[in-house]
């Protein structure tokens, strides 16, 4: 019967006469050449992932034998994902199937992780690589780390700046207004930076709340960038400690690092909602995006539950398994050029895709800051008490 849903084509295509769906499953992991054409389907259709998964949970009416047969499947699959993961020639052929890889394994695998290319406008990649240390040796980001530094202790940022004892610090939104003013006013200012014989024009768009720094990069009066770095790189590693700072920095919630690969992966898999990222960076913990111009996505003052913005708003994200967690009217944005609707900050997402799940020793989990995590707290429902 056709399902419009290649992954279930294909197991009724491999079933036996007389055969039961859940013998047909149970044969196909225990061989270990149609265990690979299986994941090979799954890997490659990761839009028939969700609904398949639930079809075939249906086969097995018996919770504990839908437990044996996933063990046997995660078995294959984590043979299937480390033969797929050795067999890749560059990040984005392993990128396109699962978006949570872990730093060092990539970095272990490839030296140099970099996922897209610099457009020409630029020049060399070399010229855009001194660009970006220019900007961070810049008055700016030697001010904004000044900020940042005296934001964790509190008795010294009161005396750098007197205006905070006029308001309740532990009051969120009072905190906050104050620092988006201070940044605006100690950092706010478009500057302009020299490579070769290019000018660019970089304006730095202050958010107190991020572990990293976004700018505005003008190259001529028609292309402007999005510029995302942490405010120091990682070129060299000179010791356990720096590589596991470098790592820890990479998979915090909302990194430069996470966020580009969940990303590059909607981008890869053609999803209408991907932002236009062009190019990241391991080492130099930096990625540029073209910008997105259009108008704001409508929010009521109540804003939208996670369920339905998710499924409504950027249905085809989900159907790859990224569910937004961070749903704030200044992430997304209705586009000038073809009408979808972009998450133009991509923030504390996750990612489930039930038939890809993580990998030891290759993947990690995306983590979240933004409080209730939908995924987390219902997920558990598909397991049963005991």
């Amino acid at each position: 019967m056709k399902r419009n849903n290649k992954i279930l084509d294909w197991l009724d295509r491999v079933a036996e006469p007389s055969e039961s769906q859940v013998d047909t499953l149970k044969r196909i992991v225990q061989n270990k050449t149609k265990a690979k054409q299986f994941l090979k389907i799954i890997t490659q259709n990761p839009r028939d992932n969700k609904p398949a998964y639930r079809q075939i949970r249906s086969f097995f009416p018996v919770c504990s034998d839908w437990h044996q047969w996933l063990w046997g499947y995660n078995r294959a699959y984590v043979d299937f994902m480390n033969g797929l993961f050795q067999q890749a020639d560059c990040v984005a052929d392993i990128l396109k199937v699962i978006p949570n890889l872990s730093p060092w394994t990539l970095e272990q695998k490839f030296d140099k992780v970099i996922v897209g290319k610099i457009p020409g406008c630029f020049g060399s990649e070399k010229s855009f690589l001194s660009l970006i240390q220019k900007i961070r040796k810049s008055g700016v980001v030697r001010t904004f780390k000044h900020i940042k530094k005296l934001e964790c202790r509190l008795p010294d940022f009161k005396k750098a700046f007197p205006a905070v004892q006029k308001i309740d610090w532990w009051n969120f939104s009072a905190r906050s207004d104050f620092l988006w003013q201070l940044m605006r006013e100690q950092c706010g200012r478009p500057f302009t930076v020299c490579e070769g014989k290019q000018k660019y024009h970089v304006s730095f768009l202050c958010n107190p709340f991020s572990n990293k720094m976004v700018f505005q990069v003008k190259v001529s009066d028609k292309q402007t960038f999005i510029l995302k770095m942490a405010p120091y790189a990682f070129l060299t590693t000179c010791n356990e400690r720096v590589r596991k700072e470098h790592e820890a920095l990479a998979i915090r919630p909302d990194s430069i690092y996470s966020d580009a690969l969940l990303e590059f992966y909607l981008k890869l898999n053609r999803c209408p909602h991907a932002p236009d990222i062009l190019y990241y960076r391991y080492d130099y913990e930096v990625a540029l995006y073209a910008m997105e111009t259009g108008k704001p996505l409508p929010f009521s003052k109540k804003g939208f539950d996670f369920y339905t913005f998710n499924t409504q708003i950027i249905p085809d994200s989900i159907r790859l398994g990224i569910y937004m967690n961070d749903i704030n009217a200044g992430n997304f944005m209705i586009s000038d050029k073809d009408g979808a609707i972009k998450i133009i900050d991509i923030g504390h997402a996750t990612f489930a895709n039930p038939l890809t799940p993580g990998v030891p020793g290759i993947t990690f989990m995306m983590g979240n800051l933004c409080g209730r995590d939908y995924m987390s707290i219902n997920g558990v429902l598909d397991v049963e008490d005991v």
